[in-house]
């Protein structure tokens, strides 16, 4: 299992690599999180610019289900906000008697017994969750938690890059610092995570990009 674990940590590494857009990028990631975690189903939104939306970006296996819900309101999405202030993980589990509606909602969206939220944290930012679908209601073990954890770290530095790229073509300047600034940030998230994490921003030194 831990071979599997680190073998998908340099796999989301490389996707950062070699994805051009945010889309396909994010599919990537949420098809290895999802088989990495052994979960039924994984989603990955984006916090965007206004903070006031969070944005669908992928869907994969049970969480296809997830995508009728579509971009999500994060007043209305209370585990949603506490995550992306707290950036703590939440799970949301069929047993929940305290959760709101839109809770609700997600687990019958996902028809899962229990959705695990984990921020997208890039150098201490928040950028978005990742939503994990869960057969079971029992919680992961500590160990388990870390790892999402770290995975999410480094899944979080790779989907900055198309977006960093794009804006930096619209902007009509040198790409060089944009790739510098998330590189630097890849480094600091990956810092605390796996010892494997060198290699996975290593993995994204190698996407070419445009002075």
């Amino acid at each position: 299992r831990l071979v599997e674990e680190l073998r998908a940590l340099l796999e989301i590494g490389q996707a950062g690599s070699v994805a051009t857009d945010e889309a396909t990028l994010a599919q990537t990631l949420a098809q290895t999180l999802r088989s990495a975690a052994r979960a039924d189903g994984c989603a990955i939104v984006r916090w965007d610019e206004g903070g006031s939306q969070l944005v669908l970006v992928a869907a994969e296996g049970r969480a296809e289900g997830r995508r009728s819900l579509g971009d999500l309101d994060t007043i209305r999405h209370p585990a949603g906000r506490a995550v992306l202030i707290d950036a703590g993980v939440r799970s949301l589990t069929i047993h929940d008697l305290d959760i709101g509606t839109m809770e609700r909602a997600m687990l019958d969206a996902w028809g899962t017994a229990a959705v695990l939220l984990l921020p997208l944290t890039v150098a201490g930012r928040i950028v978005g969750v990742v939503e994990l679908g869960c057969a079971t209601v029992a919680p992961p073990g500590p160990d388990e938690l870390k790892l999402y954890a770290t995975m999410a770290n480094h899944a979080a530095a790779a989907l900055m890059f198309p977006l960093a790229m794009a804006a930096a073509e619209q902007s009509g300047v040198p790409a060089r610092p944009f790739y510098c600034v998330l590189m630097m940030a890849a480094s600091a998230s990956f810092a605390r995570g796996s010892p494997i994490g060198t290699n996975g921003t290593n993995a994204m030194r190698r996407r070419p990009y445009r002075s």
